[in-house]
C-alpha cells in the first residue's frame, strides 16, 4: 500500500471572497462538492496518514466541515489538521472549531488570512469588513484556547506587489495579535513554478519584473527574520506540537524553505532534494479530481476509481504521473511552501541538509541567548 503521509482536501469550491493571487480562482464557485458520503467511501480505503491540510473556497461555508474533519481522524487516524479561512464567517467558524476540537488527541491549527491592514487587506481580498471580521474570529478564537489545548490559531499572508511596502510594519502589528505563528509566502502565481508551460518563464529573464522580484524577496527575508525571533526564539509560551523542540524545528524548516526559495528566485537553482509530491501526498480536489501537487494536472477521478485509493495507487495513470515528475523534475523551479517542507522532512536525502541547518541554528541560539544577538538568514 501507499506511503502518503499527508492528504490535500479542498473541501469545498465555494468562496465569498475574490482574491487577485487565488491560484484555484477558475475553480471557485462551481457547486460540484464531494458529499460527506462520497468522502466517506474514500476515507475507508486511504489508510492511516499524518496530517489532513484542508482547502478550499472557504472552508467554513461547508456546514459539515467538523464531521469531516472528524471522519478522517477516525478512519484515518490523522494527529495534525489545518484548517485556513479568510475570517469572515465567525460563529459558524466558532461552532465547527469546537466540534473538531472535541476530538482531543488532534492538533487543531486555524489559519486566518490577513495581507495588510484594514483597508489595503479588504481591497486585496474583496470581503466587506473582512478585515474586522477576520480580528473578530482571532480574538474568540484566543479565548476558546483556553478550553481547548489543542487548538492554534496563526495568521497567514501573501507576499505581493500589492503589500510589500507595508509589509515589514505589517508583520509588527501581527505579533501584537499574540497568535501563535505568521506564516508568510510569495503570491504564487507570480513567483509559481517556472517550467516550460509557464506563461511567466517570460518575465524571469525581464530586467524590471527581476528587479521587482529582487525587492520583494528581500522584505519576505526581513519579514521571515522578525519572524524566527518572534515565534522561535522569543515566545516559547506558544503551543507547538512537539513541546520544547517545536521552536526549533520550526526555525530549521523556515529557514531552509527561505533558501530554497530565494535561491531559486533570485539566482536560479534548483532544490538541493528532488519533490515527495504525490508520493508522500495527494491532492483531492472540491469535485474528486485527484493529482499529485496542486500546481500539477488533474490525474483522475476518485469517483472513476470506486472511492478507492488502492485502486489509484495500483494505476498505470498514478504511476505515469509519479514518472513523468521523476523526469521532467518540475519541481526544479518550483516556490510551493507546502511541497518544499514536505520533501525537506519525507526524503532521504534531506538529513545532512537538515544537519548542518541544524547545528548553524543551534550556534545562533547559544549567541542569542548570551549575547543576545541574532544573526538572521545571513
Amino acid at each position: 500500500m501507499s506511503n502518503i503521509k499527508v492528504l490535500y482536501l479542498f473541501v469545498t469550491s465555494i468562496c465569498n471572497a475574490k482574491c487577485h493571487f487565488c491560484f484555484y480562482g477558475e475553480e471557485l464557485n462551481k457547486k460540484e462538492d464531494l458529499t460527506f458520503d462520497e468522502l466517506e467511501q474514500f476515507s475507508k480505503n486511504l489508510g492511516r496518514i499524518n496530517s489532513l491540510m484542508i482547502s478550499g473556497g472557504e472552508p467554513f461555508t461547508r456546514k459539515d466541515l467538523h464531521k469531516v474533519v472528524t471522519l478522517f481522524h477516525k478512519n484515518n487516524k490523522i494527529k495534525y489538521v489545518s484548517i485556513p479561512t479568510n475570517g469572515s464567517l465567525v460563529e459558524r467558524s466558532l461552532k465547527q472549531i469546537k466540534e473538531i476540537c472535541s476530538n482531543k488527541d488532534l492538533f487543531v491549527r486555524i489559519q486566518i488570512s490577513l495581507d495588510d491592514f484594514a483597508k489595503e487587506h479588504d481591497e486585496i481580498r474583496k470581503v466587506p469588513d473582512g478585515f474586522k471580521k477576520a480580528i473578530d474570529l482571532i480574538s474568540k478564537i484566543k479565548i476558546l484556547k483556553k478550553t481547548y489545548p489543542n487548538l492554534s490559531v496563526s495568521v497567514s499572508s501573501v507576499l505581493s506587489s500589492f503589500n510589500k511596502d507595508t509589509a515589514v510594519d505589517f508583520s509588527k502589528y501581527v505579533n501584537d495579535l499574540n497568535v501563535d505563528d505568521h506564516n508568510v509566502e510569495i503570491e504564487r502565481p507570480t513567483l509559481g513554478t517556472i517550467s516550460e508551460d509557464d506563461s511567466e518563464l517570460s518575465k524571469w529573464s525581464n530586467n524590471a519584473w527581476r528587479e521587482q522580484m529582487t525587492t520583494i524577496v528581500n522584505i519576505f527575508k526581513s519579514v521571515v527574520n522578525l519572524n524566527i525571533q518572534r515565534y522561535s526564539l522569543n515566545n516559547h509560551e506558544k503551543k507547538y506540537r512537539l513541546g520544547f523542540i517545536g521552536p526549533l524545528l520550526r526555525e530549521i524548516m523556515v529557514k531552509l524553505q527561505f533558501k530554497i526559495k530565494n535561491n531559486l528566485i533570485l539566482e536560479g537553482k534548483k532544490w538541493p532534494i528532488s519533490c515527495v509530491a504525490g508520493k508522500k501526498s495527494l491532492v483531492i480536489d472540491h469535485n474528486g479530481t485527484f493529482r499529485a501537487c496542486e500546481m500539477r494536472s488533474a490525474i483522475g477521478n476518485i469517483k472513476n476509481y470506486d472511492f478507492n485509493f488502492k485502486n489509484i495507487y495500483e494505476s498505470a495513470e498514478y504511476k505515469n504521473e509519479l514518472e513523468t515528475i521523476r523526469k521532467v523534475q518540475c519541481w526544479k523551479n518550483c516556490t510551493h511552501g507546502c511541497n518544499i517542507g514536505l520533501s525537506i522532512q519525507y526524503n532521504k536525502l534531506s538529513f545532512l541538509i537538515v544537519l548542518k541547518e541544524a547545528l548553524k541554528t543551534i550556534l545562533s541560539r547559544i549567541k542569542f541567548i548570551f549575547l543576545k544577538k541574532y544573526d538572521g538568514l545571513g
